[in-house]
């Protein structure tokens, strides 16, 4: 049977606003093969057109534009997606620490404008949007560095917190 609101995508529908809002939609067509009316149709979601995975695939490596992607892993509730483009500044400990502070202090000022009764507009709520899936981003490389410290030296820091964590007769402190 049929279930009411089954056919809403709230996420989907958001980033494809998003998406058409930060892009210049006729290069973005030219570039992928795709009449500009067409991909206009379809990144709108009261169109009757909608994107095939083909052309989302096309469109986010002509653009290296996340947003449609990110609005599709967010409707399967899942988190926004993760380009690993330099592996050498993902790694950087200090510099994505420095990243996450610096996301959880703007989301902190959004969160208070927003409790004192602020007014949420559809460009700002864009905005804070956007910057969460950054942050989130910049987690996950700052797990990233960690992995990719432990594993640059296995043995001595395997060996470090055997020699710290265990009790050996002779070894205590």
């Amino acid at each position: 049977m049929f279930a009411n609101g089954t056919d809403k995508h709230p996420h989907w529908d958001s980033a494809l606003r998003r998406f058409a809002d930060t892009v210049e939609i006729k290069r973005v067509a030219e570039t992928i093969g795709m009449n500009p009316q067409t991909l206009r149709n379809k990144l709108n979601p009261a169109q009757p057109h909608e994107l095939t995975t083909v052309e989302l695939l096309r469109i986010t490596h002509a653009t290296q534009n996340y947003t449609l992607l990110d609005g599709a892993l967010a409707e399967l509730g899942r988190l926004p997606s993760l380009p690993l483009e330099n592996p050498q500044e993902a790694t950087d400990i200090p510099t994505q620490a420095l990243k996450i502070s610096s996301a959880a202090g703007e989301l902190a000022s959004e969160s208070l404008q927003l409790i004192s009764g602020s007014r949420l507009t559809k460009k700002r709520k864009d905005a804070i949007v956007s910057r969460a899936n950054k942050a989130v981003r910049d987690l996950m490389l700052f797990a990233y560095a960690i992995e990719e410290k432990f594993h640059s030296i296995p043995v001595l820091s395997t060996t470090f917190d055997i020699a710290c964590n265990s009790s050996l007769p002779g070894l205590t402190y």
